[in-house]
């Protein structure tokens, strides 16, 4: 399994994304309708050979700041969903494991931290993003769809 940058190659993949639930994000379509219009968004698609697991945006520079955080080192991790039809196999926290390894080599190494915002009624995702190393943050922002727990994670410092 690996992350790569959205490219055109893959949308009949997009096309046939199945994520009937979107009460708490976007589908594959919805972020990359978002993605042409901000370059600062980047799409990147969890593969596994040819088949798309899964989907999300890192959104780099001033994004972050709706939610406090400040900083070029800093990117916000948007509209994750792994396809319904490979759900609760551990693909969410093993894509998000090596991060940082994706981000220093497609968008920028001086890149340390990862954030998000995650439904509050939406434990599965928090419990996915806490396998792959991020920290629920004592404060919560007000979202359109309710409260948000905000979550980070820092790049591990070399050894």
């Amino acid at each position: 399994m690996k992350c790569e940058l959205y490219t055109p190659a893959f949308d009949k993949a997009v096309k046939n994304y199945q994520l009937a639930d979107t009460t708490h994000t976007g589908n594959p379509k919805q972020v990359l309708a978002r993605c042409q219009t901000d370059a600062a968004r980047f799409p990147v698609m969890i593969l596994d050979k040819d088949r798309m697991l899964g989907f999300f945006c890192l959104h780099w520079l001033k994004s972050q700041e709706m939610y406090g955080f400040q900083g070029r080192n800093t990117v916000l991790l948007r509209g994750f969903s792994i396809d319904d039809r490979y759900q609760g196999k551990g693909i969410a926290a093993s894509a998000l494991t090596g991060l940082f390894d994706f981000i220093a080599r497609t968008i920028n190494p001086e890149i340390t931290r990862g954030v998000l915002a995650v439904n509050a009624e939406n434990i599965h995702a928090q419990k996915a993003y806490q396998k792959a190393g991020f920290q629920t943050l004592p404060r919560t922002f007000d979202g359109k769809i309710g409260k948000l727990v905000l979550m980070e994670k820092n790049k591990p410092k070399a050894l």
